[in-house]
């Protein structure tokens, strides 16, 4: 209660400062809605830079610089079966995205360049410093400082980088990252089950870094230099898993302080997070696309370029991100995704370049503001979508809501960092207030799906989109009949079972069937228990057995149903508290069936038993055989208090209509609603899994993938994925707050020491009392 009595008192200090901010700024507010001509505009030129590839080649490495109006591009491609660069390319572009040559890289004697770590290019884009890497018989790898010219591509003044005894820094190819740090170069060199750091100014060797009163080092993230202190400063995670900030005296490679780093925390300065363009200053860009400048003597950063002057894909900035060059007249951004659903090192390579116009050419049109989401980021169907009306739509522009404008840490990964509920609940209050945003992303707090807050969108899909988009997924978000929200990506759950396991057709399996199924078709074997699982354990069990909104979603919270108490007793009596799998479930194949959530098609091929079989996803174990669910992961709703309701509607009809992805882009890592794209995804993933297959199948590592769900994919499978979105109809709603509870209040039952009618005793009175805290 004592988090209750906080909370309350919070929101309700809360609702005097939203309702005093609210009288105050209105007319600043009403000010903004219109897009003035003297308003600052950056057009955007985004291009995907990519190489051909040839048979039996992989993509190893990309690495992308810029000068005078140039953008250069380096790949290195891999024949996998030897382990050896088989050619090194180089493709310049000028920055409209123009391919204005490409070269192929050549060293010296026809010494086979084995990588391309760094280039850094002069300030006329004609020559650059390069850090390679070369393969040859009887002499191995070995590692250089080179002259590159950029007009010919060749290599020259190839100096061997050595350490400070003078022996070369790495005998194989496990150099890890080179960083640019002011006057010097930073290497990270991989040795096996640690990092050893170095330090260059020119090309030689400064110091080795002790790092012995660190624990070792996991993963080096960024390096950045602090000229007030002459210090290089780097960002790293521990294999404790702990994460810090070390400030390094770059003659001696001592380190002089070492600092907790909170990768989530959007307040504080950490001057790691900034890295150096080619003007030599220190940039940095968050998920939002905001642009940062650090000032040494200050100590401090200034907003540099505003997300909302420009129109950016969003989702670019949630991966590795990179600002290449910043003036005020022009920037250049690099965000390089690398697809782990796949073999290949299939690099989604991408540049953003912009360029300042001398008047806003939107001028004219109205504002819609839109809430970023507070614990992640945009999808690329979203993103793509503010991207596309924002360039097409003759009446609207889109920006980010000016409230919360600030985006997280670009590159750091997001699956751990949940937002605080008081700041959810700060954002809801704010939905009141008469500088709301127009359109809400992500909100599916109970406490919110209220008319005060959100309006009811069932009205708002013109028919021919309602044709496009799986219409049973929406109709299952509403709550009391009301549509607060609609979803744009969801995430399937249910078990996989051969279909001839399933009977006469059936959409789930009861407890029995379930329990007979496991002992009998799957020898023992759990579908909740298969390498890597991470649902081994009683709580998963539950969770993926009840329907919590069903629970919460009336007047009275009642959690005494037949299901629950099922589900219950039938984790007590066959799950362990954890996860801890023997060797041998370890080592085993995946089963014949297993429990699954799958977010986008890659996850459901991998999942699949084998190629040519045919498999149904059904539901969780239950009392009248429910069939699958799903939850939602991204959606979007519009705050009751807009008075822009038609350009909101407008938006979600052209967010959800979908034309604006085309069979040429790269697949979504997604599951969207819309028919038709889902379809066109399939037919993309269908590909390129299939190309990966071919490459790889007579490779003597095809065992171990096979072990990881790799397999060649047929229109069988995209046609029973397609069917599993089609047949879905329980809507999944995962509180954080309510799960912490229900583990909380279901563990005494697990340990024997309170019974399954206490459980629910206890639940309905302790949810029924947050649910009403939050009202």
């Amino acid at each position: 209660m004592r988090r209750a009595r906080f909370v309350s008192a919070f929101l309700a200090v809360l609702i005097f400062v939203s309702l005093f901010s609210a009288c105050k700024k209105k007319d600043i507010i009403l000010d903004n809605r219109v897009v003035r001509e003297e308003d600052p505009w950056y057009e955007s030129s985004r291009f995907k830079i990519s190489c051909e590839l040839q048979d039996s080649e992989f993509l190893s490495g990309c690495s992308i610089e810029c000068s005078n109006d140039k953008i250069f591009a380096i790949f290195s491609i891999y024949n996998p079966e030897f382990y050896i660069c088989r050619r090194t390319n180089m493709q310049v572009f000028d920055d409209s995205g123009n391919k204005l040559n490409e070269l192929i890289v050549k060293a010296p004697d026809n010494a086979v360049i084995d990588n391309i770590y760094a280039f850094y290019p002069d300030k006329k884009g004609k020559k650059a410093t390069a850090v390679i890497s070369t393969h040859s018989e009887g002499v191995g790898f070995r590692q250089f400082f080179a002259d590159l010219d950029l007009e010919s591509g060749n290599l020259s003044d190839l100096k061997e980088i050595l350490d400070t005894n003078g022996n070369q820094l790495t005998t194989n190819y496990s150099i890890d990252k080179v960083f640019s740090a002011g006057e010097y170069f930073f290497f990270s060199v991989w040795e096996g089950d640690d990092y050893s750091m170095f330090i260059f100014k020119d090309t030689k060797c400064l110091c080795k870094v002790d790092h012995s009163a660190l624990s070792e080092i996991r993963k080096i993230d960024q390096c950045s230099y602090d000229e007030k202190n002459k210090e290089i400063i780097i960002s790293l995670k521990l294999i404790n898993g702990s994460e810090c900030t070390c400030s390094i005296e770059p003659k001696s490679g001592r380190i002089t302080n070492v600092e907790e780093y909170d990768y989530t925390n959007t307040e504080e300065e950490y001057i790691a997070d900034y890295s150096f363009t080619k003007e030599g200053d220190l940039i940095r860009i968050d998920s939002l696309g905001n642009i940062y400048r650090y000032d040494p003597k200050k100590q401090s950063s200034e907003l540099a370029i505003s997300n909302n002057w420009y129109s950016p894909y969003f989702s670019d900035f949630s991966y590795e991100t990179r600002v290449l060059s910043c003036t005020e007249d022009k920037a250049v951004i690099y965000s390089n995704h690398y697809s782990g659903e796949i073999f290949s090192t299939l690099l989604d390579n991408t540049v953003t370049v912009l360029k300042k116009a001398d008047k806003n050419p939107h001028a004219g049109k109205s504002v819609l503001e839109i809430s970023a989401p507070l614990d992640s980021y945009f999808s690329e169907y979203l993103s793509a979508s503010i991207f596309n009306f924002n360039r097409t739509d003759d009446e609207y522009l889109i920006r980010i809501w000016s409230k919360y404008n600030t985006g997280l840490k670009v590159g750091r990964t997001y699956d751990s960092y949940n937002a605080d509920a008081d700041e959810v609940y700060a954002m809801i209050l704010e939905l009141q207030s008469s500088d709301a945003p127009d359109l809400v992303t992500d909100i599916q707090k109970y406490a919110a799906l209220k008319d005060i807050y959100l309006e009811d969108l069932s009205d708002y899909l013109d028919p021919s989109v309602r044709d496009k988009i799986y219409m049973n997924v929406v109709d299952s978000c509403k709550i009391d009949d009301k549509q607060y929200f609609l979803p744009i990506n969801i995430e399937i759950e249910g078990l996989l079972v051969d279909d001839s396991q399933i009977t006469g057709g059936s959409p789930g399996m009861t407890f029995d069937e379930y329990d007979k199924f496991v002992s009998g078709s799957l020898y023992g074997f759990s579908p909740y228990d298969y390498p890597d699982s991470v649902y081994y354990n009683k709580n998963a069990f539950v969770l993926s057995c009840i329907d919590i909104m069903s629970a919460i979603g009336n007047d009275n919270i009642d959690f005494d149903t037949e299901q629950f108490r099922e589900a219950l007793r039938y984790a007590k009596d066959n799950y362990p508290d954890m996860d801890p799998l023997t060797a041998d479930q370890a080592e085993r194949n995946f089963p014949e069936a297993r429990y699954v959530k799958i977010n986008n098609y890659f996850r459901f091929i991998a999942n699949w038993g084998y190629s040519g079989g045919s498999y149904s996803l059904i539901g969780t174990p239950s009392v009248d055989r429910t069939g699958p669910r799903f939850s939602v992961l991204e959606c979007i709703s519009v705050a009751a208090e807009s008075d822009m309701k038609d350009g909101c509607r407008k938006f979600i009809n052209y967010l959800f209509e979908g034309s604006f992805i085309s069979l040429e882009d790269p697949w979504l890592e997604s599951i969207v609603i819309n028919k038709n794209v889902l379809t066109m995804e399939t037919q993309k993933i269908n590909k390129v899994n299939n190309n990966d297959m071919y490459f790889i199948e007579d490779l003597s590592f095809m065992g171990d993938l096979k072990l990881l769900g790799r397999k060649m994919a047929d229109q069988n499978m995209a046609d029973k994925f397609l069917k599993s979105i089609a047949d879905l109809s329980i809507y999944c709603y995962n509180d954080p707050d309510l799960i912490m509870i229900l583990q909380e209040e279901t563990a005494p039952y697990f340990a024997g020491d309170r019974s399954a009618d206490d459980v629910i005793k206890y639940l309905n009175d302790r949810i029924g009392k947050y649910i009403k805290e939050m009202d």
